[in-house]
């Protein structure tokens, strides 16, 4: 019998993605060298995570630093994509906060 406390897998559409959510990526069959060099390190083939900001927007770090792209352009790009939500709801104040965040450091090239 499961644990009422247990985390329990649901498939989620994009539309289903909410501001805030962090988005770990699998990089399924195909992987790049610095991919391999997380899956290495880590033990794990979640080999990048980036978070969700709402409007269909994704910040991410890259090698060429901060940036944001479309959720469907990350979705390509990643064999499977596992949605890590907090308990806690992310208020409108807080999801314009990220924003901002992610604008301003995208701006000085973080």
């Amino acid at each position: 019998m499961a644990n009422a406390d247990e985390v329990k897998p649901m498939l989620l559409s994009a539309a289903d993605v909410q501001p805030g959510d962090v988005l770990l990526c699998n990089c399924g069959s195909y992987s790049d060298f610095s991919q391999l060099r997380i899956e290495d390190a880590t033990g794990s083939t979640y080999v990048h995570a980036a978070i969700f900001v709402g409007d269909d927007k994704v910040a991410e770090s890259t090698t060429g630093g901060l940036q944001q792209v479309s959720l469907a352009e990350l979705l390509k790009r990643y064999g499977h994509v596992a949605v890590f939500r907090s308990s806690y709801v992310w208020s409108d104040d807080r999801v314009r906060k990220l924003k901002a965040f992610v604008e301003r450091e995208i701006h000085r090239q973080a």
